[in-house]
């Protein structure tokens, strides 16, 4: 026999039920005229599942996990492209300073060119250098 009482939870959800809907308490679908309904019972608690809001929520998940690698992608991308503008930059520093520094031990000898492509260069100075240095 089938209670007429109209089950409820604790959020004051109530199901709107025909007399003439057949309700199993012992099993988990509620047949109204049409379709069934899936419904979840805890702790006197009865929980409405119906298609449409499962429909929903895994759409949402779905939608969220797709955000989420695009979110991503878009953040790495950003960042991978700052690391190498960083590192570019951080070599044409590196470049500066060995040039400068090169010029400043070059210029700061006794007048000798050390550079052996420019057209002052004299091997027989450079010598007579390094035999001062060395000795």
């Amino acid at each position: 026999m089938v209670s007429k009482e109209t089950p409820t939870c604790s959020a004051s959800l109530q199901l709107d039920r025909n007399p003439s809907d057949k309700f199993s308490t012992t099993g988990t679908l509620v047949q109204t005229s049409s379709s069934y309904t899936k419904v979840l019972i805890l702790d006197n608690s009865v929980f409405v599942m119906s298609s449409t809001l499962n429909v929903a929520r895994y759409t949402a998940l779905a939608s969220g996990i797709v955000y989420g690698i695009y979110h991503h992608r878009s953040l790495q991308k950003a960042h991978d492209q700052e690391k190498e503008h960083h590192a570019v930059h951080r070599r044409e520093q590196l470049i500066v300073q060995a040039k400068d520094a090169w010029r400043q031990k070059s210029a700061k000898g006794d007048g000798v060119i050390t550079d052996p492509e420019d057209p002052r260069f004299d091997l027989e100075k450079l010598f007579a250098k390094w035999e001062k240095e060395y000795q």
